[in-house]
């Protein structure tokens, strides 16, 4: 977890976290402000929490060392707004089976919580088209991913980091969607992107695919194109049906085997 400020969803996103029905794990915490570090240094009696205060940086520098920090054979990225249901990482975990090379992530859906506490379950839920912190990523890929471009979260890119990233680790390996919905996210906090900032991202996310060098600059424009529209598209409570893009989510989903 990375903090930039505090906001009144921390205490829910951390508690989400120590109440997993899997309880082996080490929670890092990466922040750069006081008010969150005292909270949690107060509040937070768990020795599987670790605090590591961090100078203000843009979120792919922080999230590298947190990266590096990182000691077991699987990673997951939770946001100091949301929250885990009770079963995300025993439900993600049993799809690799005991093997973390199995794949290179497993992707879980993702609910939508309004400010009335209404609760959307997302629609049309892929790989190709998760967010990036409703998945628990394989620690070895992740090993080779740094190792074959020498960073994991790339500095070139501000607003297409986390979609770059899952570019990146999706051409690594396999990756599979577990059908569940196991992730919260709040649309009512300052962490919601509105629809100019998400086509930006993709704007930018079509740079990153050129100027990695993509062996498949279509499918991967596409890619853009879809993690864009479906976070922006479920915030706003629409469906792939509702859009008549049935038979376009088809069309990509077979894209998924040729593109690993």
């Amino acid at each position: 977890m990375s903090v930039y400020k505090w906001r009144n969803g921390l205490p829910g996103a951390v508690r989400s976290v120590l109440q997993q029905t899997h309880s082996d794990f080490e929670f890092l915490i990466g922040t750069t402000d006081p008010m969150t570090e005292q909270y949690l240094g107060e509040t937070v009696q768990d020795d599987r929490v670790s605090i590591r205060r961090m100078p203000v940086t843009k979120l792919y520098e922080r999230m590298n060392v947190l990266f590096g920090m990182a000691r077991g054979d699987y990673i997951a990225i939770i946001h100091d707004d949301d929250y885990y249901l009770p079963t995300f990482l025993e439900t993600l975990l049993t799809e690799f089976r005991g093997d973390p090379m199995r794949y290179a992530f497993v992707s879980s859906g993702f609910i939508r919580e309004d400010k009335d506490g209404t609760l959307a379950p997302s629609k049309g839920t892929h790989p190709l088209a998760t967010l990036h912190h409703s998945v628990l990523y394989s620690r070895p890929y992740i090993d080779l991913l740094r190792k074959r471009d020498g960073h994991v979260w790339d500095e070139r890119w501000e607003m297409a980091s986390e979609t770059d990233f899952m570019h990146r680790i999706s051409s690594m390996g396999p990756s599979k969607h577990c059908g569940q919905w196991l992730y919260v996210y709040r649309t009512y906090t300052s962490a919601y992107s509105p629809f100019y900032r998400r086509f930006q991202n993709f704007i930018e996310g079509i740079e990153v695919a050129k100027k990695n060098g993509f062996r498949w600059p279509y499918t991967v424009l596409v890619r853009n194109f879809i993690f864009m529209f479906m976070q922006t598209a479920h915030y706003a409570g629409i469906s792939w049906k509702g859009l008549g893009l049935e038979k376009v989510r088809a069309h990509i989903e077979r894209w998924d085997v040729s593109y690993k």
